[in-house]
């Protein structure tokens, strides 16, 4: 499941960067880019992945490694219980 948090941590990541100012309909296409990046970097070389390295590395998301791996502990609204 570690493995697989990155992504489903995408929603909180874009919306973070969007409240810093950046544009939803690219932040979703780079995150879709870094995804597939980091999905070719476990799926085809075993290696660990690597999303939020790729993501921190992007000048288009204004935020380092240490925020987005707290966009990963924080539940989206979405997962609140209605």
């Amino acid at each position: 499941m570690m493995s697989e948090l990155p992504f489903m941590a995408t929603e909180n990541i874009m919306m973070d960067a969007v409240k810093l100012g950046g544009n939803r309909q690219e932040l979703h296409e780079r995150i879709r880019e870094l995804s597939m990046e980091a999905g070719r970097n476990v799926k085809v070389e075993g290696k660990e992945n690597n999303l939020l390295e790729l993501i921190a590395a992007d000048p288009a998301f204004p935020m380092g490694l240490e925020e987005l791996k707290a966009s990963m502990i924080r539940p989206s609204i979405s997962d609140v219980p209605k």
